[in-house]
């Protein structure tokens, strides 16, 4: 399933979805538990759509809810972004919305009893990534967490700085709102590229930059095949410097979406004029979130993820500390790993081999 941090919906691609990835699929012909609410409006539209009813959603074996909203997707759109295998599991969770909070499954599970902690963790980088719901596995994190409020109802957080070559500061108004995305946001995007790309003191001594038409919001560095070429960025929060992992920020030659010769960069302009952190920077971090209860906020917290080659920051103290941290920060630890009682699987594959643009060598 996509993992998106910035919503709260959990979709299920049905076989009805002529354009769905097939992968994954819910049959709901096999479920005793699923419902379907025919008299609710349809969720969605020609570009994504399906039924809203319920389902009984367990994660592992170990957290279950009964009678979760979910929509069971039929209509999916040849052009529709992101496409999602299986499904979609949304984990923000609104504070103003108690429509939508009363639908998110963390609540319920929350309300329930059954979460440990009301947080969520997330390591994208390294190996065997994952997610811990309820508790924070320090086995993916090095020090401590930096938390910092939720900008609005949204999946946004403040920004001190963003950072280029050498630690030089990318002109901006700051401190910046920037919006966090898992599902949608592969890049980091920026509302202005040509003040990063354009300027050596950000992008870096390169030697020749490709900009790519028709509408020059990406761009890519030469690399010759031996040496990959190095572009900085760092991203600054609450004091805390995070720098971006060169495999993920500097992509290899591909042959439908690089120029000859060069290298894609994972840095590129907003359509929307918005700044954004993808997938390229939560790679490098260790993502965290106490989403709100009562009369605690929702909170968002990063720390350097174990696994990941990264530099080392010049900076790691935070600049300050949430007031209320003694009581919506303070977490209960697990006495023990819990294990699950439905392990995961890998599906998709069906072990034939096959040639790649007509050579043989290059199999999957």
């Amino acid at each position: 399933m996509l993992v998106d941090i910035g919503s709260q919906p959990i979709f299920a691609l049905t076989p009805e979805c002529l354009f769905c990835p097939s992968v994954g699929m819910y049959d709901q012909s096999y479920s005793s538990s699923a419902q379907f609410n025919t008299s609710q409006m349809y969720f969605g539209d020609l570009s994504l759509g399906g039924i809203r009813g319920t389902e009984t959603v367990t994660f592992g074996g170990l957290l279950q809810d009964v009678n979760t909203p979910i929509v069971f997707i039929n209509q999916m759109s040849t052009d529709f972004r992101p496409r999602m295998v299986g499904g979609h599991l949304g984990l923000f969770v609104s504070q103003l919305n108690q429509s939508r909070r009363a639908q998110s499954v963390l609540v319920r599970l929350d309300e329930q009893g059954q979460l440990l902690n009301p947080v969520w963790g997330m390591r994208l980088g390294g190996k065997n990534p994952q997610v811990t719901i309820g508790a924070l596995d320090p086995n993916d994190y090095e020090g401590d967490i930096n938390w910092v409020p939720a900008v609005g109802d949204q999946p946004v957080i403040s920004v001190d700085a963003l950072k280029g070559y050498q630690g030089n500061v990318i002109p901006a108004n700051y401190p910046l709102n920037a919006t966090i995305d898992s599902s949608s946001g592969k890049n980091i995007y920026l509302p202005e590229l040509d003040v990063f790309m354009m300027n050596t003191s950000y992008v870096g001594p390169q030697e020749i930059i490709n900009i790519y038409p028709p509408d020059n919001k990406t761009f890519g560095v030469l690399c010759n095949g031996t040496k990959f070429p190095t572009v900085d960025f760092s991203v600054e929060i609450n004091g805390v410097d995070y720098p971006v992992t060169q495999p993920d920020l500097i992509r290899k030659p591909n042959f439908f979406t690089s120029a000859n010769g060069f290298c894609n960069v994972g840095i590129m302009e907003s359509s929307l004029g918005e700044y954004v952190l993808g997938i390229t920077f939560l790679r490098s971090v260790y993502l965290a979130y106490r989403f709100p209860t009562g009369s605690c906020p929702g909170y968002w917290g990063f720390a350097t993820p174990k696994g990941v080659d990264l530099p080392t920051p010049t900076n790691r103290k935070p600049k300050a500390t949430p007031t209320d941290a003694s009581t919506c920060l303070a977490f209960t630890r697990p006495s023990s790993t819990p294990t699950p009682t439905i392990k995961s699987e890998n599906g998709g594959f069906t072990g034939e081999k096959y040639a790649v643009l007509d050579d043989p060598t290059m199999r999957r």
